[in-house]
């Protein structure tokens, strides 16, 4: 059976919301099996690198005391936010067309310096090198066309870009360059891109902002003609009350995680029956290369992403919203 996990957009509170609920399932469960495939958009990007390349004990304690604040909340260009959302109210326009005229402005705005964020990103996200196993995708949006544009380990392109560009909000942020061509937030596309894993068979997937951007439903892989199942979380309305207004406002991330793992061990019973067990321990390592082709330099991953991911002390603080 191939498994996919796909971790939408929803800024520093995205972040924490997501990584809570598979604490959830983790601590509920003791021994679902590890996804084949990651997708991340944006915010999902960076927590999408947090659990594949490393812990959800590492992904918990980033998600609470990370200082995201550069890299997840800038200052918004607020004419051109509101001319973005004018415009994508265009439902007569073609939605590439779209996406290139947000493009346009984007790049016409600046919004910052491109290498600032990258730096930014590199400089907090503990994990340096893409990920293999699982397999991490990381969804962007070319600004001059409006096309989805995505990336892994194989396509030659650093991690810490692909994290810049997929989470370059129009007008918050500026367009990433990446091969030579400028790049925008991925959410601008979809707020998940689910139908990147219409290949697999079940696809859980997290998807912070789907109050505010619903997926089609009946199901963001429907498009697919024998589709996959697709288990779609949304925040509890603890957890949207939790999140508040402001999605990218760090002050509550805490009790955004706490109500994450609550909302996850509510989700394990079903979920593990429609994705099932691993065959591994929970919570077990394995040795994966570092990504950079030389063989040399390794680092530590989980075999078991959905394992247990904290015995206790002050990780288990963390994930009570301590």
């Amino acid at each position: 059976m191939r498994r996919a996990l796909v971790l939408g957009g929803g800024g520093i509170t995205g972040i924490a919301w997501q990584v809570g609920v598979l604490a959830g399932v983790a601590r509920a469960t003791r021994g679902l099996a590890a996804p084949d495939l990651v997708v991340g958009t944006s915010a999902g990007a960076i927590a999408g690198v947090l659990i594949a390349g490393g812990s959800l004990a590492e992904a918990a304690r980033f998600a609470v005391h990370a200082d995201v604040r550069g890299a997840l909340a800038g200052r918004p260009h607020l004419e051109l936010v509101a001319e973005a959302y004018r415009i994508d109210g265009y439902a007569e326009l073609p939605s590439a067309k779209v996406r290139a005229q947000i493009g346009r402005l984007a790049i016409a705005a600046g919004s910052g310096l491109p290498e600032r964020q990258r730096q930014t990103l590199a400089e907090i996200v503990p994990v340096r090198d893409w990920p293999r196993v699982p397999r991490l995708v990381i969804v962007a949006v070319d600004a001059h066309t409006g096309a989805e544009v995505s990336w892994d380990a194989d396509d030659g392109v650093s991690l810490g870009s692909a994290l810049a560009a997929s989470c370059a909000v129009p007008g918050v942020f500026p367009p990433v360059a990446v091969v030579g061509r400028r790049h925008l937030d991925g959410c601008v596309h979809s707020t998940t891109n689910a139908h990147l894993a219409a290949e697999a068979d079940v696809a859980l997937v997290l998807a912070p902002l789907d109050d505010l951007f619903p997926e089609p439903e009946p199901g963001p892989l429907a498009r697919r003609a024998e589709a996959a199942l697709s288990v779609l979380v949304r925040p509890s309305p603890v957890a949207v009350a939790a999140i508040g207004s402001d999605s990218d406002d760090p002050t509550d991330r805490a009790a955004v995680l706490a109500a994450g793992v609550r909302q996850g061990e509510a989700l394990a019973p079903s979920l593990a029956r429609q994705w099932g067990a691993g065959s591994g321990q929970p919570g077990g390592d394995q040795q994966q290369g570092d990504g950079g082709g030389d063989g040399r330099q390794h680092h530590r991953v989980p075999s078991q992403p959905f394992g247990v991911p904290v015995a206790g002390g002050e990780d288990e603080d963390v994930l009570r919203g301590g």
